[in-house]
């Protein structure tokens, strides 16, 4: 997770986790919408899915 250079919550997370990781955060929701939209984010991104 990247938060940026001169954020302050920084602080929170551990080094290892400012580049590199991310944070999926996902509610009561249906697993095919939540598979499509993490499929479409990581096309997006440029990943091949």
């Amino acid at each position: 997770m990247f938060l940026g250079e001169d954020d302050e919550r920084q602080y929170l997370y551990p080094p290892e986790f400012h580049r590199g990781f991310f944070r999926l955060a996902v509610g009561l929701e249906d697993t095919d919408d939540l598979i499509h939209d993490i499929d479409h984010a990581l096309v997006e991104a440029g990943f091949e899915v």
